[in-house]
């Protein structure tokens, strides 16, 4: 069993082909300094708010399982192992720090609880 990590976040209007090049460069396995260009496109200097996160986390730990759009609202889910609770600590002050409305942050598992 390994925790899923489900982000839930709606976007300036503006944003969201900017956020689809997050989620699929984060589908795609990738992260790390690419991640990190694209967060600055999103807001001056955001890719900084990641250099922690790195320190913690391995880039290859930043992976979406799946993920979903609708208009502009975005759902990400990131397979977690098990530090599904530190990667949501990790990432909930990153994501409140960038220009993203109602930000949500879930627990669950692969296997469906």
């Amino acid at each position: 069993m390994s925790d899923i990590v489900k982000l839930q976040f709606v976007v300036k209007p503006n944003q969201v082909s900017l956020w689809s090049s997050i989620c699929t460069l984060l589908a795609e396995g990738g992260s790390g300094a690419k991640l990190q260009d694209l967060f600055d496109d999103l807001k001056a200097d955001a890719g900084d708010l990641l250099d922690e996160f790195f320190e913690e986390f391995d880039s290859e730990q930043l992976y979406a399982e799946n993920w979903h759009q609708e208009a502009n609202r975005f759902e990400i889910e990131l397979l977690a192992g098990g530090f599904g609770e530190d990667l949501i600590e990790a990432l909930e002050p990153i994501f409140l720090q960038l220009p993203v409305e109602g930000f949500v942050a879930n627990l669950g598992s692969d296997s469906g609880s």
